[in-house]
């Protein structure tokens, strides 16, 4: 059976006691085996908008979530009961159109709290949006889930970082460049015969190949890419919206400044290495 992990799945059984963590490796590991065993006890998750999220029963308390299609299955998270059923309720897996490819989505809802709380808290007048001249094209060429095509075009300098942490990391990455007019790539006409396959994919996703030891695999973990903006990075892309644009000439040169000058902009990269550290 084919199994994919993805790096959600990872980062929730690393927040897991030690104790813990061993009964969920069982039960994956019981999952590839014989995913028809009836005491993995599947329960679908019926108030998730995904009809593919399943959870499996740890123990009393613990859960995996998995989204389970056809033959395969993939381990998506996992935590405490009413925590992991609450995060299947809020996300889809789902082929981005563009890139064609997979992607966590989480819903749009809870972005939405997050930027109205930030509006609300502020005092000073709104400001434009960053992407309001922005065709629904352009903004899913950045990978840009379709739902929310319209929260990040009405993003201003003030909300976007808010918006992007819930993004996916190709996403993310590249409308943060498109704000200080570094425009995407059109991708490649997507292969969809294997949406797990695309390299913006496998930042988040591993699959397990045919004889692959589960336990072996989940030890080494597979080396990934994490998105991350700091506080300098913070400061570099809203110091970037600080300089007075006084016309279209001004605005050119300013962005031609910034980008011969930009060591790193508006993201960096880690490399985990196979116990997980950076590198």
């Amino acid at each position: 059976m084919p199994l994919i992990i993805a790096d959600s799945f990872s980062d929730s059984l690393d927040k897991l006691t030690g104790k813990e963590q061993a009964a969920v490796k069982q039960t994956a590991f019981d999952m590839q085996v014989n995913p028809e065993n009836p005491g993995l006890s599947f329960h679908r998750i019926d108030k998730s908008k995904d009809k593919y999220f399943w959870s499996v029963r740890v123990n009393r308390d613990i859960r995996i979530i998995v989204h389970k299609r056809g033959e395969s299955v993939l381990l998506a998270y996992v935590d405490h009961h009413d925590d992991a059923y609450k995060w299947a309720e809020k996300r889809r897996l789902e082929v981005h159109p563009r890139t064609g490819a997979a992607q966590i989505v989480e819903l749009r809802e809870r972005v939405e709290e997050v930027v109205v709380r930030r509006v609300v808290e502020e005092t000073a007048p709104p400001k434009p949006p960053l992407f309001a001249g922005e065709s629904d094209d352009t903004l899913l060429d950045c990978g840009v889930p379709e739902d929310w095509i319209g929260d990040v075009r009405t993003a201003t300098e003030d909300t976007l970082l808010d918006i992007c942490r819930f993004l996916p990391e190709e996403a993310s990455e590249a409308v943060l460049n498109l704000a200080v007019g570094i425009r995407p790539a059109p991708p490649e006409k997507p292969d969809t015969s294997d949406p797990f396959a695309h390299p913006d994919a496998q930042r988040r996703f591993w699959t397990l190949q045919q004889g692959e030891e589960l336990r072996r695999a989940m030890r080494a973990r597979q080396a990934k890419l994490k998105v991350s903006v700091d506080k300098s990075q913070r400061d570099l892309f809203s110091s970037y919206f600080r300089h007075p644009h006084s016309d279209a000439e001004n605005t050119r040169q300013m962005r031609d400044r910034d980008l011969a000058e930009r060591p790193d902009l508006a993201f960096r990269r880690w490399k985990k290495g196979p116990d997980g550290s950076p590198q």
